[in-house]
């Protein structure tokens, strides 16, 4: 366990409890009792021996069904990876509900050796992926097309931790994902802001 301090009387009874593995390489956090948008600011990391430069967090929040019902267990609110200066993060929740739960999970962010913008060719067609008439708007179609220049066709690559991937469109900034996060064979694939839904997470395997 470590050291939480609270915001004062003026934090809306915002209270938790905090505490590091033995590896030195996960931060566990569990707070509530909050309402509205705050921030939790985590102390010391550059101290433990498996973080470095950045830290990969992801938000959970378990809504309170009642005392007497159970729930299937939490959610992910948010999901990315935070800089981490002077040894600190800051995390923003918004929107919390003082009957609801939230844990952050802090593990050490990962580099990655894919930095700049790519292309990304089907093997079987020779296209390239983009995004339907270059569009820069939420829910615009991911499709394959001729390489005909547009800005649309680069993807930035952004580690998610736990060797996974945000895909990153170059023209609109959107993520990659999957329409209403399914997980049926032919379900449509489109760019749509970053929220942290796990249809947003990719794994890259070498053919």
């Amino acid at each position: 366990m470590v050291t939480v301090v609270p915001p004062g009387t003026d934090g809306g009874g915002l209270d938790g409890a905090a505490s590091v593995n033995s590896a030195g390489n996960q931060v566990s956090v569990i707070f509530g009792g909050g309402s509205g948008s705050t921030a939790v600011t985590v102390n010391g990391l550059s101290s433990l021996p498996g973080f470095g430069g950045t830290a990969h967090v992801i938000l959970e929040q378990t809504v309170s069904a009642g005392r007497t019902t159970a729930v299937a267990g939490p959610d992910i609110v948010s999901a990315g990876s935070y800089p981490i200066t002077g040894g600190s993060i800051t995390v923003p929740v918004s929107a919390m509900n003082a009957a609801n739960g939230y844990h952050l999970l802090i593990t050490p962010g990962t580099s990655s050796a894919l930095s700049g913008t790519y292309v990304i060719k089907n093997t079987a067609s020779g296209l390239l992926l983009g995004i339907s008439n270059e569009g820069i708007s939420d829910g615009a179609d991911a499709l394959i097309w001729g390489d005909n220049g547009t800005s649309d066709h680069l993807w930035q690559v952004v580690p998610a931790g736990s060797g996974q991937y945000k895909i990153e469109n170059y023209n609109s900034g959107l993520v990659l994902g999957v329409l209403n996060e399914s997980k049926s064979s032919g379900a449509q694939v489109l760019q749509w802001d970053d929220n942290g839904t796990p249809d947003h997470l990719w794994t890259l395997t070498a053919s």
